[in-house]
């Protein structure tokens, strides 16, 4: 369960409460690095442009065409697109590497999760107008244009870092959320809901690349470690429920307060991967920039107990 983006274990007892031992919280169904030499079993290519894409170092590596799925945008061919069923699973991860330089606008890799053939939700590192790059959740019913669900921005230097890309399904599959997957943390990009006349019996993900409307020279986007993911229902819920004080907490949980309002943590909830010792660490390290945030607010108290600017006292 998250509090304010802070996971928060419930107390055993209630749904989604405490694990059994030795039960885990997630598990991966289908593990893949992309590296080769073969695609594993389970994967399907549609529009598949051979001379596109190969196996390179520790993953895959795929040439981005100016493309569109949009069914406006004549003028430009859909992208391929790399398929499988997830069967037996409801989230799924793959790390993006894009290429050195700035994109043109409307370049993007990443995830695409399928709710019918026209219907889709992607999560995808992408460049915008004027050099600007985001990771952007958006979803897209009828070949119209897509609906921005959420987006975290990126600068110069996180655009070309390995970006982890996480997509998952609600236990009662009607909304599916992005997460950017940190080495100790993961952060909501955004939730968009699945009406239920396009909820499907098993879900069906993607990856795919294409290049921008105005791109010059062809630029290369690497994939690397996918990973499709059964997660416990209930373990997980990017909802907001308001905030618990750590003194609500169950005694395991305690020193796991969420951050302090306006701290520009919002967001972030710590990685499952995470031992408990490094934790801990994380929560101390949030707790000490809550308490600099609090001294500092009593240092200036309310602004009416403040005399004016050249005023006696």
């Amino acid at each position: 369960m998250t509090i304010d983006a802070t996971p928060v274990l419930l107390p055993p007892g209630m749904p989604g409460g405490a694990l059994a031992e030795g039960e885990d919280a997630e598990a991966a169904s289908f593990n893949d690095s992309l590296s080769g030499p073969e695609m594993q079993e389970g994967w399907r290519w549609e529009r598949e442009e051979p001379e596109l894409w190969s196996f390179r170092g520790d993953g895959l590596e795929w040439t981005m065409k100016p493309a569109s799925l949009i069914g406006g945008a004549t003028d430009v061919p859909a992208p391929p697109r790399l398929v499988r069923s997830l069967s037996g699973a409801n989230a799924c991860e793959v790390t993006v590497s894009m290429p050195e330089g700035t994109g043109s606008m409307g370049e993007q890799a990443g995830l695409f999760w399928h709710l019918s053939s026209d219907d889709y939700a992607k999560l995808v590192v992408q460049w915008g107008e004027n050099g600007t790059a985001s990771v952007t959740l958006a979803q897209v019913r009828a070949k119209l244009e897509p609906v921005v669900c959420g987006e975290i921005s990126l600068d110069e230097d996180e655009v070309h870092e390995p970006i982890r890309l996480r997509l998952e399904q609600s236990a009662d599959g009607r909304q599916l959320s992005g997460v950017v997957v940190g080495a100790y943390y993961m952060r909501l990009v955004g939730s968009c809901e699945v009406l239920p006349d396009v909820v499907p019996a098993a879900a069906s993900i993607s990856l795919s690349a294409q290049g921008g409307k105005d791109q010059g020279e062809l630029r290369v986007v690497h994939f690397s470690k996918f990973a499709a993911i059964a997660v416990r229902p209930n373990r997980v819920q990017w909802d907001g429920v308001g905030s618990l004080t750590p003194q609500q907490l169950p005694p395991s949980q305690a020193g796991y307060a969420p951050p302090a309002p306006g701290m520009g943590l919002s967001g972030l909830t710590l990685s499952p991967a995470l031992s408990e010792e490094e934790r801990a660490q994380v929560a101390a390290m949030l707790m000490s920039v809550s308490h600099v945030a609090d001294d500092a607010a009593s240092d200036h108290g309310p602004a009416e107990n403040h005399p004016p600017a050249g005023s006696p006292g």
